[in-house]
């Protein structure tokens, strides 16, 4: 997922050579093996890539290898022998050792407007995939809002309409909330989510049942600041607050996200809506009328204003979100 800025990629596979040109919230799924180079077009913002790698070799393990480069990154021809790259290329060992040696500025180098309007010239844009259609990269910002108010807004790409996901059942989502709002306490049906903060600064309660005990819950807040990384797992309820003076952009990703759904605890849209008014009464021994009428206070849906007090500023992890899950 693209984050932040423009630029171009190119994929170098055996049989052909893609270019792309992205932007803020373009998707792309990329095949494991393939050669891939970056291009930033933008001279005042950095292009941010958020990736989600399966392995294919071990579990859990990824591995990156630089075919190009010299010493710095390291190309992995310079592990091979010299007769065997003398053999392989066909060249003599000094004009080999010269091209596997002259680069030294690093992953990252400076390219030249020249330069970079040649490897973009020819990538084509976003598109919109259609159903059955695999082709290039798809914007998740292009998608039909699928929760919002003045307060926020969540856009999401699911495996159930993008091929390029369903192969992975993985779904994609990117939320804002706007300065002093929040999102009410809601969980995710289905997939676990992968996610990291985009832009702006914010506070998260998370809750999760005490492992080997009966009875009791525990609560994991925290606050949160750009390149902040969180796992949201499946069924646990949430709430994340936007503090600061600017907004709250937060990206994911939504593990075994087929079939997922979001279901609000508080709010107009709450899943106590649909629960029958006996039901509501035994549940919270309280007369299922004030019951109702509690549930219904609240007007809005999804986002809500942020609470006026701030709750326990500065306060981080008291435990690992991963100990929730494993």
């Amino acid at each position: 997922m693209f984050i932040t800025g423009r630029g171009t990629i190119s994929i170098a596979e055996e049989d052909e050579k893609k270019s792309f040109n992205l932007e803020h919230g373009d998707i792309l799924n990329i095949s494991a093996g393939s050669t891939v180079y970056f291009i930033n077009k933008d001279n005042k913002e950095k292009f941010s890539v958020y990736v989600l790698a399966k392995s294919v070799n071990v579990p859990g393990q990824f591995q990156e290898f630089f075919s190009a480069g010299g010493e710095n990154a390291e190309t992995f021809y310079r592990a091979f022998s010299s007769d065997i790259l003398e053999t392989a290329f066909n060249t003599p060992r000094d004009r080999l050792e010269r091209l596997f040696g002259q680069q030294k500025q690093g992953i990252v180098i400076k390219a030249s407007e020249e330069q970079i309007r040649a490897i973009s010239q020819h990538a084509s844009c976003s598109i919109k995939e259609k159903k059955g259609e695999t082709g290039g990269p798809f914007s998740v910002l292009k998608e039909r809002t699928l929760i919002g108010n003045r307060f926020g807004q969540y856009f999401e790409a699911t495996p159930d309409r993008f091929q390029q996901l369903r192969d992975l059942d993985v779904a994609v989502g990117i939320m804002n909330i706007n300065q002093g709002g929040m999102i009410l306490p809601v969980y995710c049906t289905r997939a676990t989510w992968l996610v990291m903060v985009a832009q702006g600064n914010g506070r998260l309660e998370m809750v999760s049942s005490r492992r080997h005990q009966r009875q009791g819950h525990k609560v994991v807040r925290g606050c949160l600041s750009v390149g902040d990384f969180f796992v949201i797992p499946a069924g646990h309820p949430i709430t994340v607050v936007a503090t600061g003076d600017s907004n709250l952009r937060m990206v994911g990703f939504g593990i075994n996200g087929h079939n997922s759904r979001l279901n609000f605890l508080a709010g107009q849209q709450s899943i106590w809506r649909n629960v029958d008014r006996g039901a509501k009464e035994m549940s919270f021994n309280m007369p299922a009328r004030e019951v109702e009428e509690i549930f219904q206070n609240q007007n809005e849906s999804y986002f809500v204003a942020a609470p006026k007090g701030g709750g326990r500023r500065g306060q981080q992890y008291v435990s690992s979100i991963l100990d929730l899950v494993f």
